[in-house]
């Protein structure tokens, strides 16, 4: 079932006929649960926006790499999970250090470096196969970690920032709702091009081709951050 099923097409277009109704709906309450004036702040706007598409990559590999480390390579899960431990780990050790560098030097320094080395990685991602070695599939997903946890804890700080503080409840939610939402669709998208090729390993090359390419449109949008942001 591919993005071409009748199925998935409606469930496509009822699923954004009802995001258009709900968020209609609520511009009319009073007290909204959901209150949308947050995207009429272009500063949270272009940060939720670069945090999307970090998101839909971050998930994507997620799914994409322990598929190519065991059906490519021919590693078993536990092989995969040792591989893939370091970049989990990394993002958690840069997460508090980024927060607190965050206050020095804004959030678009981090916004560009991280969109520039998942470009970077992605490129290089697109050109493994089943006798890449362990060493390089460990670094480049290394790279690939390192520019998601420089990108996540500094816009979303950026995007709370945007906001006055009777707001900022709203864009949390709305942070987290969107990214959610586009990670899944990541997700679906990249993981269907994959079985696009002839075989695993060309539908993988071609998939983070299309991820770099993704990432590149990331990359403009953090360069188009303001100065200070």
């Amino acid at each position: 079932m591919g993005f071409t099923n009748p199925t998935i097409v409606l469930l496509l277009i009822a699923s954004f006929v009802a995001l258009t109704v709900y968020f209609k709906r609520q511009k009319q309450l009073p007290t909204p649960v959901l209150n949308t004036s947050v995207l009429r702040a272009k500063a949270f706007v272009q940060a939720c926006l670069i945090i999307m598409v970090m998101f839909m990559i971050f998930n994507a590999s997620m799914t994409l790499m322990p598929i190519y480390i065991q059906n490519i390579r021919g590693l078993t899960a536990l092989q995969s999970g040792l591989l893939l431990l370091s970049g989990g780990l990394l993002m958690g050790i840069l997460g508090p250090i980024t927060g607190r560098l965050f206050d020095k030097i804004g959030g678009k320094p981090f916004a560009v470096l991280g969109m520039l080395l998942i470009v970077v990685s992605s490129l290089f991602l697109s050109r493994l196969d089943a006798q890449s070695t362990s060493l390089t599939i460990s670094f480049l997903f290394l790279m690939l970690m390192t520019g998601n946890a420089l990108i996540l804890t500094p816009l979303t700080t950026s995007a709370m920032n945007a906001l006055p503080l009777s707001l900022i409840p709203h864009g949390s939610a709305m942070n987290s709702a969107t990214r959610q939402l586009f990670a899944a669709i990541g997700t679906a998208i990249f993981v269907s091009l994959m079985g696009t090729k002839a075989s695993l390993e060309q539908g993988f090359q071609f998939t983070y081709q299309a991820i770099a390419g993704l990432a590149f449109l990331g990359l403009f949008l953090a360069l188009s951050l303001p100065r200070k942001h």
